[in-house]
């Protein structure tokens, strides 16, 4: 895969990794390296100039954009929060999700006490 913010400039160049299905992985790397960049790509934040990301074998500008990222997690290095409950920034990453989905993916437990 290629891809630069200008067509001078490539910002990856020839990157190719594979994940295997139930695989968690980090991209880790100093400042500037790439790995948010790789992540904007994966979510279709931006677009490779050249190749292609393939999730389960099909290219990822097939699926849509909801199915794709409810697939993918990400958390920033400098994480953004609203100033508002934990429940409304859970819920970013699934507008119109029930507060019982939301204390289910937080893992929230309620104390008997």
């Amino acid at each position: 895969m290629v891809f630069g913010y200008s067509p001078t400039q490539k910002v990856l160049n020839g990157v190719s990794f594979e994940i295997k299905e139930g695989e968690t992985i980090a991209f880790v790397g100093p400042i500037g390296c790439g790995k948010s960049t790789v992540m904007n790509l994966i979510l279709r934040f931006l677009d490779p100039q050249q190749g292609r990301i393939l999730i389960e074998g099909k290219d990822i500008s097939d699926v849509t954009l909801n199915s794709l990222r409810e697939q993918v997690s990400k958390l920033a290095q400098f994480p953004f929060f609203l100033k508002d409950t934990i429940r409304e920034n859970v819920r970013l990453g699934r507008a119109g999700a029930t507060d019982a989905e939301i204390k289910e993916r937080a893992n929230w437990r309620t104390s008997t006490t």
